[in-house]
Order: structure tokens, then C-alpha cells, then sequence
């Protein structure tokens, strides 16, 4: 039934999480029982309607044997499962109704008599955009002789619904910037604590059928197994405090010097330091920034006793800004400066030891903890998160005698854990959404982190199972608006070029292949009988340009974009590479020619003679240093063209520039022509950002909106793949090619993470000439390259230049 994986240590009952391997007929799903879960049903509380915002309470009391507990459970939003009051659980994972995830435990509750709970959120469009949802419900299939004691639609499970709870959209939101993370919660102790109402639970969709007659699909969740590790799920109490107030110190008041100076002696530094309570007296009002000084993702967490009356704040920051709202400085800096975050809101009811948790996690920096009092006074006994993200932890490492280089490698790693949770995403701040384009680099970089891909077939899939609104993949998703991006679609098929050679899992990859297809064929269909694409449908955004409309590349609104084109001609590219590795060579090479034939469209249409450039658009007035990196790129220009177009990249003052996420194209190149030392002097602006205070890369030059934007990362690929210049060129990492382009760099030592284990780098530059060790792993072959030079490489350790 269950495949064990890891042991987990989240309470004081054992709990191992079961992965259940992926049915072999994942169509069948609601149609027939692939899953034991299958056989049981949803329910629900009966007092709430089916678009009803709620939170409720199941439990269900059950006798032990000396017998583990194995389960499958899932639910709709979002669940926490409790056994004995310990979480053992949470979830599910992100998706789509037609493809909703379970999960399967193993607990060792031990002899005797147990209670196993839930609680589970429904708040429709006021949770997470990324939270895609059918209506409130919540599914659990015990095993064996737990089957009948606990399985929801035979056991008498009991549910109430939990009060006194509101949502708002966050006022520092409105009119500002765009906000995907869900609304404000106010939780009033009154009714949150208030003695629950029990009742017999309503089954709101039975079990699935057990042999699928006639193939009739039920509606709602069509169930499949989680194919993640649970995520990080870590109780800590970082940091300390950098300012306090006697103001609640919201929007619109500034810290002082003074409020900044007395921090370190407060009873807050004490409480989030030593675990002492602070006590608020009534009447009164208290606010303290907590800097965790580093960038977190969690769920807030605070006890708290007394204080009938008062109300308590929970708001989240990246960073301070100045009165504008908009500019951020160093993100050291307190002093001098306002805080504007997103949180919830907190009234006590006057209990003891009540505890606060907050319905969804959050990120950022810093935190503002702010109290008011009534009549009586108010003691908080305990604050600390509960960090959560995917547990992607880096494996590689890089050590050049550039010493900003070890400045910048933690701030890529610290980026991409921050956007790694049960999807990539853009941010964790401001959106919480996986975009194609972001995604691609998140992959990218994934891969020379570590070998675990669980996430990239993951975010893969997801795309792919999002086509349902136009036939090719989604900008983003999940998301419960959908959107589309065809730059960001064609995008979607170079992931799969590029798993083709990062990663051995040809069985896999098979089952994307229909979609890559289809999806160009959306495109091929579209172009003229040129092979020029026109006028396409929804946003074809490229870069975050001051110059540009939206993001949009000049002459896309217009059907006329040379940067549109070039995206289709990699993504034919990347199609071809797929269809060689499994053998269709008839597609593969229809592929090569309609890319061969657009590019030729493309150099006739936009080349400018005078410039020696590719224009942006249609008449030739606009010109990028994007149009010139995707033409590059592609292989296909003749050596005169070549050589001009390189030349006007590296010389031409005019060019409209990559920003954070493109550069990722432009670094590229470089790499592709060998030009280290100008890679090196592009990494000046993530070299600068730690002595910024940034924790994490960036989404933008400044005021960047996100000061954690994980398109940024792509420095720590580029150090191993273009610097070291480490690259895959059979399918499946079988072989590699090793062309260094180290620039100024006089030494680079580094372990690159590889499918068979680890390729180990220990190399010196000078005097035009590479001496030192490769090590590759076992099984694997590859070429060295140097000065034009080729060196084959063996399995195990290789001598590089003079002995």
C-alpha cells in the first residue's frame, strides 16, 4: 500500500511520511479506485454551505493497538493533522482539482485510547491565489484494522466549526503593488476559543467507484499521491530586537534613534532571547521590530495570557523604507525609517496560555509586534516561527580567488530556498506564484545545488496539467486566475531540453512529450508562410525594461517582434534535442528545419545593415540587448553575421538592457563566446548586494519591489556551468564538457553536483594556461577544453595541463 520513506521528527509520536508510488492509469483518477483513499469519502461540517468561507475542527476518538497507524489523508483548502494535540501533518500540496494531492503517513501512537484531529481552513479568494480549491472538504483512509475506526465516511468522525475569525484585505495592499498571498486574518479569542459544538460530519462526495463502469468521472478532486517530502517543518526563534516603541509604530511613524538604542536591553529582546515573558500594562500600547537577520518563510506563532480587550499585531517585512513607501535603502537600516508589512491581528480573550497561530505562513526579515491593551493587562509567554519551505539544501560548492564571490553564492542558495515550497515561486512576499520564466532558472540553478529534481518534475508537471484554458501551458499555476504568457508557454518547452540532458529519468520525460507537441504545434499553426509568428494571444512578456511597455519587447503589441520569433526558434531547438534523445529523428529533424527556416525569416526581417544588429521590431527603431543574446544563442547565424551582431552586444551604447531576470540570457552568451572576465564584471551587482543588506537576491535593480526574487539565483549556476564551464552534452548527464572561462579569476575549487554524484574541480589560471585536477563520477566521460583544445576526460580523477 505505502512505500516508507524518511522518519520525520515533528512530535513526540514517530511519523513516517509514506510516498505512494504514482498509479500506472493516472486517467483513471475518480473514475475508478487507483488509491485506498479511494475508498473513502469527503466531508464536511453540516452547518456550512459549500462557498462558505470556513475553519473548522474534525476529530475522532479511536483505541490503539501495539499496531502503526497507516493513513492517507487530504483536504480542501488546507489542513494541519493532530494526533493526541501533536501535528503530525500539513497540506496538501498545491495543484489542481482534476489532479488534488494526497498524502500517506505512518504514526505510532502506541496502546490505548487517542484522538486524532484536524483542522482545516475553506476561504476561497481570500487564501493564496496559488491555492486552487473546488469547495470545503476533508478525506481520510486508515489501513488495515484502523480502517472502520477511522476512515471518514465509516468511523464517526465529529466536526465543529471554529468562530470568531474575519478577513481583510491588507490596507498596505490597496493602490500599491500587486499581492497574491492571501488576505488578513483577525482572530478574536471570544469565539476562537469558545467550547466547540460537536457534530456528526456530512459526507459531501462518497468513495470512488470500485470498477469505474462506463467511465463516468465524479466531480471534484480526482485524487494522486504527493511526489514531494513533507516541508521543513522546524520550530526556531531568531534574531533580536532592533527597535521598540510605546507606539504601535504602524504606517506613518518613523523609529528614532532613541527607540532603536534602548532594543537591546528591552524585556522583548529578553522574550525572543531567553524565552521570558513581557507583560504590556493596560491602557496601553507597545510595538518592537524583530529583526530575524536572516530572510525566513513561516507561520507565526505566539502564547499568550490575559489582556481581555487588547489587540495584538503580526506584520511581516522584507525591509524598512523611507516616507515614500517605495524606496527601501540599506536594508540594514531601522532607524529613520517606517515599516509597512503584511500580517494578521490577534484579540485575546482574556485565558490563560492561549495560543496564536497564523492561518498561512509569511515572509521577510523583520517583524513588527505590536500591542494595544484595554483594561487589563496582557503577557506574551512565547513568540517563535515555525519555518516552512521545500528542504532543497545545497550540495554544491564554489571557492574562486574572487573573494564577493562568497558573498553571493549564500545569497542564491538563501534565494532559492526561500522561493522552493510545494512549488518554485516567484517570491514568497508579494505573490507566491510559479511563472514559467522564473521557474526555468530556478531549475537550472536547482541543478547544480543538488540531485534531488522531485521539484522540477513537479513544477514540470504543473505546468503541463495547465493547458486546460488554451491548450499550452500556463504563464503561472497553480493559480485560481489563469493566465497566459506564449513567450512564457515556448519557455515552458525549453525545460524540458533542459532536463533532457541535466537529469537520466527518460521514463519520465516520456509522459511530457505529448504536451511539448502539442504546444508547438499551437505555435507552428499561428505562423505565417515565412514562419513568422504575427499577432499572438495574451502577454508576451520578456523583461522587466524601463523602456518597454509592460514588459512587452517592442513590436509584440504590433505582430512585428524579433524576440517573439527567437523564442519560438529555441523552443523548436529544444523540441529537436527531446525528440533525438528518444530516437524520433524524422521529428527531430522537422523541428531543426521550421527553426532553420524561421531564422532565416527573422535575420531577412529585422537585420539592420548600418548597425549590424537584429532591430526589436518592424521598423527598425528599437534594438535590445535580448534580441541579440536569443539570436546568438540559437547556433544559427553565418560567421559574418556572427561576428557583427557579437561585436554590436558588447560595443553598442543604445541597447535597451537585461534587467536581474534576463541577464540570466546575456551571461549566457558570454559564456558561449568565452567571455569570463565580463561574466565576472556583471557579478558586480550581486557582489554588492550583501553590503546592501539584502539576505537573498533580488527581483529587479533599484527600488526593486521583491528583495527575494529567486530569478536572481542564476549566478550560482553560471559559476559552475559558464565559469567552470561545466555542461551536459549527451542525454542525461552522460557526458560532460568542460570549457572554463574564468576570466580574471586566478583559482576555482568546486563540487558540482551531478545525477552520479559529484563532479570535483581543482584548477589554477595563469599565464594563459589551466592546470590542476577534474574529478568525474563513475561512469561518466567528458572533454576538457583550453586555448582551442580538446582533452578527453575519464571516470575518477584526471590531471589537468603540466603534471
Amino acid at each position: 500500500m505505502f512505500a516508507l520513506t524518511k522518519v520525520l521528527l515533528m512530535s513526540a509520536c514517530s511519523v513516517t511520511n509514506l510516498l505512494t508510488p504514482v498509479s500506472d492509469r493516472p486517467e483513471d483518477a475518480g473514475i475508478r479506485q487507483l488509491y485506498p483513499i479511494d475508498q473513502a469519502a469527503w466531508v464536511w461540517h453540516a452547518g456550512v454551505r459549500a462557498d462558505e468561507p470556513a475553519v473548522v475542527d474534525f476529530q475522532c476518538e479511536f483505541t490503539a493497538t501495539a499496531e502503526p497507524l497507516r493513513l492517507q489523508v487530504s483536504a480542501d483548502q488546507r489542513y494541519e493533522l493532530y494526533l493526541d494535540g501533536e501535528r503530525v501533518a500539513k497540506g496538501p500540496d498545491r495543484g489542481y482539482v482534476p489532479h488534488w494531492s494526497f498524502a500517506g503517513y505512518e504514526l505510532k501512537p502506541g496502546p490505548g485510547p487517542h484522538r486524532l484531529t484536524a483542522q482545516v481552513w475553506w476561504l476561497g479568494g481570500h487564501a493564496p491565489e496559488a491555492l486552487v480549491t473546488w469547495r470545503g472538504g476533508f478525506i481520510l483512509k486508515a489501513d488495515g484494522e484502523y480502517d472502520s475506526l477511522l476512515t471518514t465516511g465509516k468511523a464517526r468522525w465529529e466536526s465543529a466549526r471554529r468562530e470568531g475569525w474575519s478577513m481583510r484585505v491588507p490596507k498596505q495592499v490597496r493602490g500599491r503593488f500587486y499581492q497574491a498571498t492571501g488576505d488578513e486574518m483577525i482572530v478574536d479569542g471570544k469565539g476562537w476559543f469558545a467550547e466547540p459544538n460537536w457534530q456528526p460530519v456530512q459526507v459531501v462526495r462518497g468513495p470512488v467507484s470500485r470498477d469505474g463502469t462506463c467511465g463516468v468521472v465524479l466531480p471534484g478532486w480526482r485524487l494522486t499521491p504527493s511526489v514531494l517530502p513533507d516541508q521543513v517543518d522546524r520550530d526556531l526563534c531568531p534574531g533580536r530586537i532592533r527597535a521598540v516603541s510605546a507606539t504601535l509604530g504602524e504606517e506613518g511613524h518613523v523609529f528614532s534613534a532613541a527607540e532603536c538604542a534602548v532594543a537591546a536591553e528591552s524585556p522583548w529582546q529578553a522574550l525572543i532571547a531567553e524565552g521570558k515573558p513581557v507583560t504590556i500594562p493596560a491602557n496601553s500600547t507597545a510595538s518592537a521590530v524583530w529583526d530575524l537577520e536572516e530572510y525566513y518563510c513561516a507561520f507565526a506563532e505566539l502564547t499568550v495570557s490575559g489582556g481581555a480587550g487588547a489587540e495584538i499585531g503580526w506584520q511581516w517585512a522584507e525591509s524598512l523604507c523611507d516616507e515614500t513607501f517605495r524606496n527601501k535603502g540599506n536594508r540594514d537600516e531601522v532607524e529613520g525609517k517606517h515599516f509597512l508589512g503584511f500580517g494578521n491581528v490577534y484579540r485575546p480573550d482574556g485565558g490563560p496560555d492561549r495560543p496564536f497561530r497564523a492561518y498561512w505562513w509569511q515572509s521577510g526579515r523583520y517583524c513588527l509586534l505590536t500591542v494595544k491593551t484595554g483594561a487589563e493587562p496582557l503577557t506574551i509567554g512565547k513568540v517563535s516561527l515555525n519555518e516552512t519551505r521545500y528542504p532543497l539544501e545545497n550540495a554544491g560548492e564554489f571557492v574562486c580567488s574572487d573573494e564577493r564571490f562568497a558573498d553571493i553564492y549564500p545569497l542564491c542558495v538563501r534565494v532559492m530556498q526561500m522561493c522552493s515550497h510545494e512549488s518554485y515561486m516567484d517570491c514568497p512576499y508579494y505573490e507566491q506564484l510559479m511563472y514559467v520564466g522564473d521557474s526555468r532558472l530556478e531549475m537550472l540553478t536547482n541543478y547544480l545545488m543538488c540531485q534531488d529534481d522531485r521539484l522540477v518534475r513537479r513544477g514540470i508537471e504543473l505546468f503541463n496539467l495547465s493547458r486546460v484554458d488554451w491548450g499550452i501551458p500556463n504563464e503561472r499555476c497553480p493559480a485560481r486566475a489563469a493566465q497566459l504568457s506564449t513567450t512564457f508557454a515556448l519557455t515552458w518547452v525549453w525545460m524540458l531540453g533542459d532536463y533532457a540532458y541535466y537529469r537520466d529519468n527518460p521514463a519520465w520525460l516520456k509522459t511530457q512529450l505529448t504536451t511539448m507537441r502539442s504546444t508547438l504545434e499551437f505555435f507552428n499553426t499561428r505562423a505565417d508562410d515565412r514562419g513568422l509568428l504575427g499577432m499572438v494571444p495574451g502577454w508576451t512578456f520578456v523583461d522587466w525594461v524601463p523602456e518597454w511597455h509592460a514588459g512587452y519587447p517592442p513590436g509584440a503589441l504590433e505582430g512585428q517582434s524579433s524576440v517573439l520569433n527567437l523564442f519560438y526558434v529555441h523552443s523548436l531547438l529544444a523540441a529537436a534535442k527531446v525528440e533525438d534523445a528518444f530516437g524520433e529523428t524524422l521529428l527531430a529533424e522537422r523541428n531543426r528545419q521550421l527553426a532553420k527556416r524561421t531564422f532565416a525569416a527573422v535575420l531577412a526581417t529585422y537585420w539592420n545593415e548600418e548597425r549590424g544588429l537584429l532591430a526589436d521590431d518592424g521598423k527598425g527603431t528599437h534594438f535590445s540587448e535580448h534580441a541579440q543574446c536569443l539570436a546568438l544563442l540559437t547556433g544559427l547565424l553565418d560567421p559574418a553575421h556572427e561576428q557583427r551582431l557579437l561585436n554590436g552586444l558588447l560595443t553598442d551604447p543604445q541597447l535597451a538592457r537585461c534587467t536581474v531576470f534576463f541577464s540570466f540570457y546575456l551571461l549566457e552568451t558570454l559564456a558561449r563566446y568565452g567571455r569570463g572576465d565580463l561574466i565576472v564584471e556583471k557579478f558586480g551587482f550581486w557582489g554588492d548586494l550583501k553590503a546592501a543588506g539584502f539576505r537573498t537576491t533580488v527581483e529587479m535593480p533599484e527600488p526593486s519591489r521583491s528583495d527575494c526574487h529567486a530569478w536572481g539565483a542564476h549566478p550560482l549556476y553560471h559559476m559552475h556551468a559558464s565559469l567552470l564551464g561545466i555542461r551536459p552534452v549527451a542525454p542525461g548527464f552522460r557526458q560532460v564538457r568542460m570549457e572554463p572561462a574564468p576570466g580574471p579569476l586566478g583559482f576555482i575549487r568546486a563540487r558540482t553536483p551531478h545525477p552520479q554524484g559529484e563532479i570535483r574541480s581543482n584548477l589554477q589560471f595563469a599565464n594563459g594556461k589551466a592546470s590542476g585536477t577534474v574529478e568525474l563520477p563513475e561512469g561518466i566521460t567528458g572533454t576538457f577544453v583550453w586555448a582551442g583544445k580538446e582533452y578527453p576526460l575519464q571516470a575518477g580523477m584526471n590531471q589537468i595541463g603540466a603534471k
